[in-house]
């Protein structure tokens, strides 16, 4: 590798990669590489840490947050076994701006139904896929997987549910990602986000919201 010293400039070398960066030390694919206006860290040949002219990114940084809230009292009908949306916004969206980015989904919604069990699951949607079911319960004989479940036992009763879901979903940069909560009953039922069934119009009868984040993370 050539080093060239300057009186002027300093030190300079090859800019180098992550596999074989330029500044080592007894590791050959450990450490420091360079680009345009940008200095890289690697471990083990993967790039790890990268600073550009406009910050620092890698370890974790959030790139943007998308908070998606419903106030309204929504409802949907279903069959037995069939998904389908119940949020009012179609989906809520990010558009992959990191390169090796990932994104952290959060949940939390105030439901309720008018007879028997029923689940709910998280989809996602991109530009380049329709919608995709994600990571859910196990198959088990004859039960239905889900992301969450619930069992109404009182038509004034809500019952929360939350979960928390990191998608590697492999999708390039620029691509727009898209997560929607699906629901299903085990028979014909009324799914409620919001409200109770009974929903009596009394002080004593609460409506609720429900929000959906999503937020991409620098892997």
């Amino acid at each position: 590798m050539a080093i060239t010293i300057s009186g002027t400039t300093g030190v300079a070398g090859v800019d180098g990669s992550a596999s074989a960066p330029s500044v080592v030390g007894s590791d050959s694919n450990s450490g420091v590489y360079f680009g345009a206006d940008t200095i890289k860290f690697s471990t083990g040949g993967t790039e790890r840490l990268e600073i550009t002219n406009s910050g620092v990114s890698g370890g974790g940084k959030i790139l943007q947050v998308v908070n998606g809230i419903q106030t309204a009292a929504v409802s949907r009908t279903t069959s037995s076994g069939d998904w389908g949306s119940i949020m009012n916004s179609p989906a809520y969206s990010v558009t992959r701006s990191g390169t090796k980015s990932l994104v952290l989904v959060t949940a939390y919604v105030s439901t309720s139904n008018d007879t028997g069990r029923y689940g709910l699951r998280l989809y996602r949607w991109s530009s380049t896929d329709a919608y995709e079911t994600l990571t859910y319960g196990d198959a088990a004989s004859s039960r239905t997987p889900a992301n969450m479940a619930s069992n109404q036992q009182s038509t004034v009763q809500f019952l929360p549910a939350s979960f928390v879901y990191l998608d590697t979903h492999g999708k390039a940069a620029g691509t727009n990602i898209q997560y929607n909560l699906y629901t299903s009953g085990e028979t014909s039922d009324t799914i409620y986000l919001n409200r109770t069934d009974a929903d009596t119009d009394t002080a004593s009868v609460y409506r609720t919201t429900s929000t959906i984040t999503v937020m991409e993370v620098d892997a």
